[in-house]
């Protein structure tokens, strides 16, 4: 009896360590899965973390790379901007050149017809003072023959008269080549207004010389009309 027990007692033992050995084995299995498990799915989380690092890096680099070009097309925009706005300074300048190169050829011009104008107007000055001094002096000639004036005052007045005329020729001679070549002067300086100043003073200079001997002239006849009357009169007394 005690026999069966021994044997059923050791059967049971055996049973107990085997279903013991049984679940710890399938403990182990069921740790082994999930381990294996919990791998897989880190490695999935980890290749989506860097499948996401990666969309967000070329999202990154897309968004750079528009940025670039749109950049890049500010600028070009920019530089064709400021090209033109360089084109049409520069037409506005070539148009302000254009424009005052024309004003400044009328005005040239204009100079250029009023000394003409200017320098005619004194030629026919000298030449009708020329014209009466010579009538002046053939005048004295006669009267000095016919005992009207003596040879005193004809001397006087042909030293006057002479003089006159060779101031007159001087601007005869001289005027018109001088003041022209000075206006041209004038006229291609950098101040023209300025330099046009030399222009005036010869012209004014001309014009007191010719001022001065049409009244050397008058002077001359109103003297020899004085003497005449003076001569008639003594005549008369005797």
């Amino acid at each position: 009896m005690k026999k069966i027990y021994s044997v059923i007692f050791v059967i049971m033992l055996a049973v107990f360590a085997t279903t013991n050995a049984h679940q710890a084995g399938t403990e182990e299995l069921i740790t082994q899965a999930d381990t294996t498990t919990t791998r897989q799915e880190r490695d999935q989380i980890g290749i989506q973390r860097i499948e996401l690092l990666k969309e967000k890096v070329d999202e990154r680099t897309s968004k750079i790379s528009d940025r670039k070009i749109d950049a890049t097309e500010r600028t070009i925009q920019l530089r064709e901007k400021m090209e033109e706005k360089t084109e049409r300074v520069e037409q506005k300048r070539t148009e302000a050149r254009a424009k005052r190169t024309q004003v400044q050829e009328k005005r040239v011009k204009a100079i250029e017809a009023f000394l003409e104008r200017t320098i005619s107007r004194f030629e026919v000055a000298t030449e009708r003072i020329e014209g009466l001094a010579n009538r002046v002096l053939a005048r004295t000639s006669i009267m000095l023959e016919n005992g009207v004036i003596s040879q005193e005052t004809k001397d006087q007045t042909e030293t006057t008269l002479f003089t006159t005329k060779e101031n007159l020729e001087i601007i005869k001679i001289n005027l018109r080549s001088l003041v022209l070549e000075q206006a041209k002067e004038s006229l291609d300086s950098e101040n023209p207004k300025k330099s046009f100043a030399s222009v005036k003073e010869t012209l004014n200079r001309a014009k007191e010389t010719i001022k001065s001997a049409h009244q050397d002239v008058v002077m001359v006849i109103a003297n020899l009309k004085a003497g005449k009357a003076q001569d008639e009169q003594i005549e008369n007394e005797n």
